[in-house]
């Protein structure tokens, strides 16, 4: 759980004393991000539960891979010749790329 940085608590001190608006824009701006965060680590959890972190992680690296593959089948068999690659092997490097940017875990 996130913790009030020391500036943000004297806010909150004061505010109980003097309740200045400062301080009371400061604790709605902390109850706001507690809430964000809270959030997010509900949607965080709940799609461990349900299994979509490994159907992300799948469009994820298909994406990569179509990419990757677009942007090599566009050069030149010059520029192809110098990187060190075979037309053919266009598509099994695109998936290399993919796997190493979008690891399984």
């Amino acid at each position: 759980m996130a913790r009030l940085t020391d500036r943000e608590l004297d806010a909150v001190l004061k505010a109980k004393t003097f309740g200045t608006p400062l301080a009371t824009q400061l604790i709605v701006a902390e109850a706001k991000r507690l809430q964000a965060e809270a959030i997010r680590d509900s949607l965080r959890s709940l799609a461990r539960v349900l299994g979509l972190q490994a159907l992300l992680r799948v469009v994820r690296r298909e994406l990569v891979c179509r990419r990757t593959r677009l942007a090599l089948s566009q050069l030149d068999e010059a520029t192809l010749r110098d990187i060190g690659l075979p037309r053919g092997e266009i598509a099994a490097q695109a998936r290399r790329c993919a796997q190493a940017q979008v690891p399984t875990r």
